[in-house]
């Protein structure tokens, strides 16, 4: 009888794009700002949110291959969820991008699942729409530990 492989524990990441800036914070209080390239996906915000996922995805991945994303676009969550694009003739860039993430979740054995989650109630929310961040760290821990975004945690 062989033992029962365990699941690592997910890592826990809310993501947020505002039109020029991403951000993503985990569980742990981690935190990242980064711009958004300006021509290929500043034009919507699903676009620029569609960027950010992605690259909180590849940005977490070598820290943990189980990770749980949360996100204030829906049309992100459901990309993601469902496993397709529902336009892609719309949004050729962010097709691409999706194609590339497939193959990078499937080359990297990563375990992701998505949750909405209420843009209040997104600390990610509001460092994307600063930089720099330092001045933001005392903000996103007391937001990381509020109950409302503690109960989307769990």
């Amino acid at each position: 009888m062989s033992s029962p492989r365990s699941v690592p524990a997910a890592t826990k990441v809310l993501s947020d794009a505002s039109l020029r800036h991403g951000a993503w914070i985990d569980c742990d209080g981690r935190q990242k700002t980064f711009a958004i390239p300006p021509q290929e996906f500043q034009y919507t915000s699903y676009a620029s949110e569609f960027y950010v996922a992605q690259q909180d995805i590849r940005d977490i991945a070598p820290l943990s291959n189980h990770i749980q994303l949360y996100c204030d676009n829906q049309g992100v969550y459901f990309i993601i969820r469902n496993q397709r694009t529902a336009h892609p003739a719309r949004n050729p860039r962010v097709e691409e991008l999706f194609n590339s993430l497939l193959s990078f979740i499937d080359n990297n054995d990563i375990h992701l699942s998505i949750s909405h989650v209420p843009s209040q109630c997104n600390p990610a929310d509001h460092i994307s729409r600063r930089l720099p961040i330092h001045s933001d760290c005392m903000q996103a821990e007391r937001l990381l530990s509020s109950d409302i975004v503690q109960s989307f945690l769990k």
